[in-house]
């Protein structure tokens, strides 16, 4: 039962019927340097004449006063004293003394020292508070902020500080603001002064880029902290996390304008379009869909061990029909038939499984994806996809890059792609 005291702030002595120590709490050890093993089983006043009379800044008789009412098992309300701590400082405190009421502490009496210092009970609430608000802080991913009147911070989340690669010192010379990398960062700023001049509620996503280049979106969200006048005395706010949210999001959106896509070319090859209209379709298709500048379906030529150009956008001055690619580890194209599986390239510049073919050197591309096109019984070419920026492509990106496949039907044997006609299909659906 005895753990239970030391969670309080108040020092604190248990004694039993007999007067004598049971046990200190942990503020009661702090405050005046006694340890608890050694006050154990000393009777009360032993143990404030030799550990608390030297530490009293009152008259020589409050030792005394104190040690009589104990040994005469009084009760005590209020008693005020000055005493030294452990630390030399000297303090005021409220002394009182009560018998223990209930099981299991029955008859055991609790003798209190309870600070009483000017300012000093104010100055222990603020301490508690701001370690509850840095705990609570550090619970939510990228915390909470507190900012003065001014706009000027004051309190940054640890993990948010770590994010942006910044001191609190740092961001409270500069502004929080003005001294993290953020996207659209003008803006920004010219919103939370907004917020300051307006006295209004801040309510924005942060584009921050991590430690590892990854960009991550933060909700920043905060509102004045008024006094009674009406006066704003601080800004207090949160910072969540969102990332994730966001990526479903666009991955939603994503999914929803590949399917309306996908829809579109369906209707376009029930319709009987040409095999390149078709191609062309399915490039321009797939370079939307996946927000790239460059598509192209490469044919294979094996007798030649080479690709030709059949269908391509974003590239300038090729040859459709004629522009040809080398095959094996000369590109990208070559390696990803070799492979057996599709390839993602994040930068080309440092590729080293593959060399670079003209074709996408010249564009100045640095990263892409390429999958198979399968045929009856052989692949029938490469369908690849292109970015001249650097960029991450997912699993999700070769699935968009497959989908086309559905809308035609690739005859191997014959080197050239075979599609039913859309009078044909009707008849076979009679």
């Amino acid at each position: 039962m005895y753990h239970c005291f030391d969670e309080l702030d108040d020092a604190v002595v248990i004694l039993d019927r007999d007067n004598t120590v049971v046990r200190l709490n942990r503020s009661f050890c702090e405050t005046f340097g006694i340890g608890d093993d050694a006050a154990r089983g000393m009777e009360i006043g032993d143990l404030i004449a030799r550990h608390l009379a030297p530490l009293f800044e009152e008259e020589e008789d409050s030792a005394d006063r104190m040690i009589e009412a104990l040994r005469n098992r009084e009760e005590v309300t209020h008693e005020t004293c000055r005493m030294r701590t452990s630390t030399g400082e000297v303090r005021h405190f409220s002394f009182s003394c009560r018998v223990i009421s209930g099981e299991p502490g029955a008859g055991e009496r609790l003798a209190r020292f309870r600070e009483i210092t000017p300012g000093r009970q104010e100055e222990m609430a603020r301490i508690r508070a701001e370690s509850v608000f840095t705990a609570v802080g550090e619970l939510v991913p990228y915390g909470l902020w507190v900012c003065g009147p001014d706009g000027n911070v004051l309190y940054l989340s640890a993990s948010f500080l770590e994010l942006v690669g910044r001191t609190i010192e740092e961001c409270r010379h500069a502004g929080w603001l003005e001294c993290i990398p953020l996207e659209d960062a003008a803006a920004v700023r010219s919103d939370w002064r907004r917020c300051l001049d307006m006295g209004c509620r801040w309510d924005r996503e942060l584009r921050v880029p991590d430690p590892d280049g990854e960009c991550r979106t933060i909700l920043s969200r905060g509102a004045p902290i008024r006094d009674r006048d009406g006066q704003i005395v601080l800004w207090a706010g949160i910072n969540l996390d969102i990332t994730a949210r966001k990526q479903a999001e666009r991955l939603t959106a994503v999914r929803a304008a590949q399917q309306a896509a996908i829809a579109d070319l369906g209707q376009f090859a029930l319709a009987g379009a040409e095999l390149p209209e078709l191609m062309n379709a399915v490039v321009r298709m797939v370079a939307e869909c996946l927000g790239v500048e460059y598509a192209k379906v490469l044919r294979y030529l094996p007798n030649e061990y080479l690709f030709i150009l059949e269908a391509a956008v974003g590239f300038g001055g090729v040859r459709v029909g004629t522009e040809k690619v080398d095959g094996g580890t000369d590109s990208q194209a070559g390696y990803t038939l070799l492979s057996h599986e599709p390839v993602i390239v994040e930068d080309f510049d440092a590729e080293t499984r593959f060399r670079g073919p003209a074709l996408l050197r010249n564009e100045g591309i640095l990263s892409g994806i390429s999958v198979i096109i399968q045929g009856d019984e052989a692949p029938y070419g490469v369908l690849g996809a292109h970015t001249r920026t650097l960029r991450r492509f997912t699993r999700d990106d070769i699935t968009s890059s497959r989908r086309p496949q559905t809308f035609w039907h690739w005859d191997s044997s014959e080197r050239r792609p075979k599609r039913r006609s859309a009078r044909a299909r009707r008849s076979s659906a009679r």
